[in-house]
């Protein structure tokens, strides 16, 4: 089951999130409403893609908290972390002004949303896989790549308002 996509009115306008809610499946009640929130609701154009990669029924979602430490436990291919370090660094050395999250996230030290990781996936693919590559473990990042990227800079920076742990939707995938 595919979860649907957003039915917006024009190009200039959104259909609401409590309609979108309205039509999403019984057969993907496992998806909590945060995550359709902030994923796929957001994500909009890339539905599809995660479709034709996640089968999202034989997902199981549970809140967990990583320590500064932990973050570093979640990996993704070498490079798309290079490309996250990067903006994560240019948002301590510069700040990114207008962009809501790394706003958020200095003044606050921590996400604004959990981000979702997938945990010993290591047998499934990612989105951003190429060819048969596979997840990697323990963790690998599914959404919120510049969330990850900034709370890398900023626990390598110690940040001032650094938080000591971070919420994350941890995946586990069923079969």
């Amino acid at each position: 089951m595919k979860p649907p996509r957003r039915n917006d009115p024009s190009d200039f306008e959104q259909e609401s999130l409590e309609s979108y809610l309205d039509r999403w499946p019984d057969e993907l009640s496992n998806v909590p409403e945060d995550v359709i929130e902030h994923w796929l609701y957001r994500h909009n154009e890339q539905v599809e893609d995660f479709c034709e990669v996640y089968d999202l029924g034989a997902w199981n979602f549970e809140i967990q908290s990583f320590d500064n430490e932990k973050i570093f436990e979640i990996l993704h291919f070498e490079d798309e972390l290079e490309k996250l370090d990067a903006t994560g660094e240019r948002l301590i050395a510069e700040g990114m002004p207008g962009y809501d999250t790394g706003d958020y996230m200095l003044e606050n030290g921590t996400f604004p949303c959990p981000i979702i990781v997938a945990h010993m996936a290591g047998g499934h693919s990612h989105h951003k896989g190429i060819g048969d590559e596979t997840m990697l473990e323990p963790y690998h990042l599914i959404e919120g790549h510049r969330r990850l990227g900034f709370i890398r800079a900023m626990i390598r920076n110690d940040h001032p308002s650094l938080q000591e742990a971070h919420d994350a939707w941890v995946v586990t995938i069923g079969t």
